[in-house]
């Protein structure tokens, strides 16, 4: 997943990875990250920041061989 023209410093990206941490109830929340974070570790992996740039950010969304061979053969 790429984030094209947007710099995501490692600090935003944990602060938005992990944001019910973070905020007071009635806060505006962006849960996308933090969705996509806890379902990759659901599956035994992780959403990971890979590189930083002017240009954009570069997030890793990886899942376990197994589990993406056991949904195919669905």
């Amino acid at each position: 997943m790429k984030l094209t023209g947007y710099y995501l410093s490692t600090s935003q990206f944990q602060r938005l990875c992990f944001p019910l941490d973070k905020y007071k109830k009635g806060d505006k929340v962006d849960l996308g990250l933090a969705i996509a974070r806890h379902l990759a570790k659901l599956h035994g992996s992780d959403l990971v920041l890979k590189e930083q740039s002017a240009s954009g950010s570069v997030l890793s969304f990886c899942l376990p061989d197994e589990r993406v061979r056991k949904v195919a053969s669905m």
